[in-house]
């Protein structure tokens, strides 16, 4: 099957059960599903996961932060290689999975392409982007790649969740699968409401011969201070007719 059959396809399915919807609408509909969800109480995610002791001391992660070196920044730059676009030149009926730096993968099976919290530019805030430098160049150039079918992204932390590259993707044949709440930074970066697919945890969908399933993570979410826990996170299993992959 041809890609554009493919996505002709499934959009044709999609537009079958459901009419485009303005943000008003999506806003009350999200805010309903926020309060009628098991993880969420008066607005926030439950804290109910086990406590992680963290590698540094406050005051290690606050120095580095300020500008002194992280006891965890590697002493030299990490060896890599470029991705070449030629890469993705036929699509993939075999599960393939390839790093992109941090937790930006392509993840190919049957047919679809799936792009996990894809991040390009590192054009956060000045202070979000001293916190979340790179070790190392990008591997692949955001215009080199193939469009995909599918982004996926597991919360809305700035080195997950990047504006300037969701607003590249917002006027392309993408749908994105985000958890419950996250879905709003999209709509503001001008992806169409209609494009944006929010899960709670066990929720799960089928694109093509794909299924991604929502499943619990042990972290946080926010953009500042002020919205912590606002939204939820997730780790996500992406189940092909043959192999299953699981991204944490």
């Amino acid at each position: 099957m041809s890609e554009t059959t493919l996505k002709n396809t499934y959009l044709a399915r999609e537009r079958a059960t459901q009419s485009l919807i303005t943000p008003h609408t999506y806003y009350a509909q999200l805010a309903h599903r926020i309060n009628h969800s098991p993880q969420f109480e008066h607005g926030r995610v439950k804290d109910k996961m086990p406590n992680v002791p963290s590698p540094q001391s406050f005051w290690q992660v606050c120095w580095a932060y300020m500008g002194g070196r992280s006891p965890l920044s590697p002493d030299n730059q990490l060896p890599y290689s470029s991705i070449e676009p030629t890469r993705f030149e036929q699509r993939q009926q075999a599960m393939r999975v390839t790093w992109l730096g941090h937790s930006t993968l392509m993840i190919e099976t049957d047919g679809v392409r799936i792009l996990t919290d894809p991040v390009f530019d590192y054009a956060s805030p000045l202070i979000a982007k001293a916190w979340f430098e790179r070790n190392i160049p990008n591997t692949a150039v955001r215009d080199s790649l193939p469009i995909p079918d599918v982004i996926v992204i597991s919360h809305d932390h700035y080195d997950h969740l990047e504006a300037s590259t969701i607003r590249y993707y917002s006027d392309k044949s993408v749908t994105f699968y985000v958890p419950l709440g996250v879905g709003k930074h999209l709509i503001r970066w001008g992806v169409r409401p209609d494009n944006v697919v929010e899960f709670d945890w066990w929720e799960s969908v089928h694109y093509a011969n794909v299924e991604l399933i929502c499943t619990p993570a042990n972290h946080n979410s926010g953009r500042t201070y002020l919205d912590k826990n606002s939204t939820l996170w997730a780790s996500w299993v992406v189940k092909g007719q043959q192999e299953t992959g699981f991204v944490a």
